[in-house]
């Protein structure tokens, strides 16, 4: 548990890895505000195989607030999913949230975290900015109705 200062407010909130019994509150927010939502066999797969993917949580008592998904491949990670609930945005959690990603990949020796955004995005584009991630480039009509624009962060 770590206290997180909104409008000079204290907000104890929950930074940890999820497990099964996690899967259909990830799946509701999933299916509530992801464009392309992943579904339930993807993401207990993701949780299922912990040695290349983590589910991160980030909760307020019992409330899952959100969740970001990180895959590594040769001490690379890469985003596939973040998504925080729409109750809770603009509150400064997703920054909260990809600040206690990047501290626990840097303790495991991470050498750098990759993204794709949506060119319309531009909140996601400013957090990740913020987090010192530098734009790549651009991967053309990769969403059905947007470019992707590649990020990186390295640690």
């Amino acid at each position: 548990m770590s206290q997180y200062i909104w409008r000079k407010r204290i907000i104890n909130v929950k930074f940890r890895k999820a497990n099964l019994n996690d899967l259909n509150r990830i799946s509701k927010i999933d299916e509530l505000f992801s464009k392309n939502t992943m579904g339930n066999y993807f993401l207990e797969n993701e949780i299922r195989n912990s040695d290349i993917s983590t589910i991160y949580l980030l909760e307020k008592n019992n409330d899952l607030i959100g969740f970001l998904i990180i895959r590594i491949n040769d001490m690379k990670a890469e985003i596939v999913n973040f998504v925080i609930d729409l109750k809770f945005r603009n509150m400064g959690f997703g920054s909260k949230l990809l600040s206690n990603v990047i501290k626990d990949l840097k303790i495991k020796s991470i050498k750098s975290i990759k993204l794709d955004v949506r060119k319309k995005n531009i909140i996601a584009r400013n957090l990740y900015e913020k987090k010192g991630f530098e734009r790549l480039g651009v991967n053309k009509s990769y969403y059905l109705d947007d470019d992707a624009l590649i990020y990186i962060r390295y640690l």
